[in-house]
């Protein structure tokens, strides 16, 4: 059935059940997801060759293609509502009607335990083509399936999607509230899931995805085989920004924007006193060259995006 009318080659299909049917559970998280990759395919995932472990969801999570992934929202939902508005009908004037479409589906929660700005990272998935997972309270991943062994996302209708940060009350806290609205080529019978037996990595604390980092350099830093830079992330008060800790030479890459090649760092250490200022030594050919510093794609770099970090030209002082 296409969902919207009757065909007329439909298959008049049997109403019998297997013996034991396992439940969804309560949705708890969501994951988005841009429904095109960059060369035009759909995303989903492949439970007919993926093996659906940490190294697999990583490679989601992390991928350098941006329209290739996977954005979880890497906190529980509460007062998690999903009703469906009642199809439409045409009436006619002898008091008969006919079917025009199925009612659309929406969602409502509250996001607890987030920052204002966040606000704003959630609310920019509102455009574009972009669709969700659902991670239950038991740690299943729902989609839809509409080819055997391929869970797509469930696709979001365009512009729907809207956040909103609610001050505390006298009896309520701070947080975030999330709507959104599914497209109507989302159907009731093909929402189906992922069991959280056949997934090996928990969904709901080993999935965050990618945080975003912030980098200054230090005013009269650059010496002559050394320049010391802060990284930071978008959180905390206006003065004191929460610093990214524990990054390691491994985790950067630096460029030569006079003569374009890549530099090999010598070293790259993060201060013992100020958390996130890294120390880094440089060739000594490097001292009349401008720079530019990002994160490499080691392990440790992956959790962290760098897409600010293009703006900040390392320069002699």
């Amino acid at each position: 059935m296409s969902g919207i009318i009757c065909e007329c080659n439909e298959a008049v299909k049997n109403l019998g059940v297997a013996n034991c049917l396992d439940a969804f559970g309560r949705p708890q998280r969501i994951t988005f997801v841009p429904l095109y990759k960059e060369d035009g395919t759909e995303n989903y995932i492949d439970t007919t060759t993926a093996a659906l472990d940490a190294t697999y969801f990583n490679s989601l999570q992390y991928h350098t293609d941006t329209n290739s992934r996977f954005y979880p929202l890497p906190i529980n939902l509460k007062n998690v509502e999903m009703p469906k508005a009642d199809p439409v009908y045409q009436e006619f004037d002898d008091g008969t009607k006919k079917f025009v479409r199925f009612g659309a589906r929406s969602m409502t929660a509250l996001v607890p335990d987030i920052a204002p700005i966040y606000i704003g990272k959630i609310n920019s998935k509102k455009c574009g083509k972009m669709g969700i997972y659902i991670t239950s309270d038991t740690g299943n991943l729902g989609g839809t399936e509409r080819t055997k062994g391929l869970l797509y996302p469930l696709a979001l209708a365009d512009n729907t999607l809207n956040t909103m940060w609610e001050f505390a009350g006298g009896s309520t806290l701070e947080m975030g509230k999330i709507a959104m609205e599914f497209d109507t080529s989302v159907l009731d019978e093909q929402f189906n899931w992922i069991n959280n037996s056949d997934i090996s990595i928990s969904l709901t604390t080993q999935f965050k995805g990618k945080t975003d980092t912030n980098i200054a350099q230090l005013a009269a830093n650059r010496g002559a085989t050394t320049f010391t830079v802060d990284i930071y992330t978008d959180y905390g008060s206006t003065k004191t920004k929460i610093p990214v800790e524990g990054l390691v030479t491994a985790d950067f890459a630096l460029q030569n924007l006079t003569v374009p090649a890549t530099i090999v760092i010598t070293s790259a250490t993060e201060s013992t006193t100020v958390p996130g200022r890294y120390v880094f030594v440089i060739p000594t050919a490097t001292v009349t060259i401008d720079l530019r510093l990002n994160l490499s794609t080691s392990t440790a770099a992956k959790p962290f995006a760098d897409g600010t970090w293009n703006d900040v030209i390392i320069g002699l002082d």
